[in-house]
């Protein structure tokens, strides 16, 4: 006899894409009805289901920080009207984009869940935007108690998040750690003559070390220009997609620095994302020091899934390091030396078959971050 299907399950989620598909995937199998709100939605080979209900709010904005607290703002209480109008039975998952999401079910007093993508308010301070002797850091922090100790579960991306997570708790028992994943299927291969990204760089010829993603203040990137200044201009080329409150300082400092084989990118449309990745050498994911136990790049899960090396610049002691090491799947830099890290670069450059172990590795690590993680969330 088959289990009886509960009745509806909302996830709440304002830049939302394959990640929230596959979870709908999974609660489908417990669940009559799924439902989505989010501002965007990026499908990419995960499907959306005919069934399954969609509701649109502001879309999240990250390009200056006014317009990130805007469309925080502007996207909670979209999500709020919605359920409090059509979901307040409903078993809510909320995950912390935007960061206010998860007090809706609890003002609400739905069933809820909460998924920490980011640990807020710890990351405000982390960065120097709050103090924790603010009222406003004392405010959050006290809903944070009710809102997490109300929760059927809270689950976070790592057990340094699970850690930050249980200061808010009376039980860690509650607290379960789910990896992020990505899907093989989304990235078909791209040869390097046919990439766009390198035509656009002149750097076909050349060993290609590349990032993707925001250029924000939270960022080291800064580290990765450093980098090219030991790398010769004629063997390797620094590729930067991306936007955000980095773009022209960054572009000022290579400048300054007569850097001609650090290129950068705008956002490149998603039908380029394989050529984004498939671009690199070796992927580069970014994580500030003050981030360490406060989230982990996806990039990472995407980076492993096409078997390509990273070289994350980040603290030693971050989940996104531990990844790395445990996997053997690249290198690990604080940022305090990048001529070592460049020797490092050399190395696999005029050695094949060490880039070759690389890259094997980091296909054999993707396969515990696949899609079946999301049945975890049942």
């Amino acid at each position: 006899m088959k289990n009886k299907l509960h009745d509806t399950v909302v996830i709440l989620n304002q830049a939302s894409g394959y990640l929230q598909l596959d979870m709908l995937h999974a609660y489908s199998k417990k669940y009559k009805c799924c439902v989505l709100i989010a501002g965007s939605l990026v499908t990419r080979s995960s499907s959306f289901q005919e069934d399954w209900i969609f509701h649109r709010v502001c879309v999240y904005d990250r390009k200056t920080t006014f317009r990130r607290i805007y469309t925080w703002l502007a996207g909670t209480l979209g999500m709020l009207w919605i359920v409090l109008t059509r979901y307040r039975k409903a078993h809510i998952v909320a995950i912390t984009n935007p960061p206010f999401s998860v007090f809706i079910p609890w003002f609400l007093r739905c069933s809820y869940d909460i998924v920490i993508y980011d640990m807020y308010p710890d990351a405000l301070v982390e960065y120097n935007f709050t103090t924790r002797s603010s009222i406003f850091y004392r405010l959050w922090s006290f809903l944070n108690r009710f809102t997490f100790r109300g929760a059927r579960k809270v689950f976070a991306l790592t057990e340094g998040m699970k850690e930050r997570a249980n200061h808010y708790m009376s039980s860690s028992n509650n607290v379960e750690v789910v990896h992020l994943w990505s899907n093989s299927e989304d990235f078909e291969y791209v040869k390097r003559s046919d990439n766009f990204i390198l035509k656009k760089t002149q750097s076909q010829d050349k060993f290609t070390i590349v990032y993707s993603g925001n250029l924000g203040l939270t960022h080291p990137l800064e580290k990765l220009v450093n980098l090219a200044g030991y790398l010769e201009p004629t063997e390797f080329s620094i590729i930067i997609i991306g936007e955000g409150a980095k773009t022209n300082r960054l572009k000022q400092l290579v400048q300054d620095l007569g850097y001609e084989h650090v290129y950068f990118l705008p956002w490149q449309p998603i039908e380029y994302f394989s050529h984004n990745l498939h671009a690199a050498d070796i992927n580069v994911v970014t994580l500030d020091q003050k981030a360490s136990n406060l989230s982990i790049p996806s990039k990472t899960f995407n980076i492993l899934t096409i078997g390509n090396p990273i070289l994350a610049i980040c603290s030693k002691q971050s989940a996104l390091a531990n990844i790395v090491y445990k996997y053997n799947c690249g290198i690990v830099s604080d940022g305090c030396n990048m001529e070592e890290v460049a020797k490092k670069i050399k190395v696999f450059k005029e050695t094949p078959a060490e880039l070759k172990r690389l890259r094997m590795n980091s296909e054999k690590a993707s396969r515990s971050f696949t899609k079946t993680n999301a049945e975890a969330y049942l």
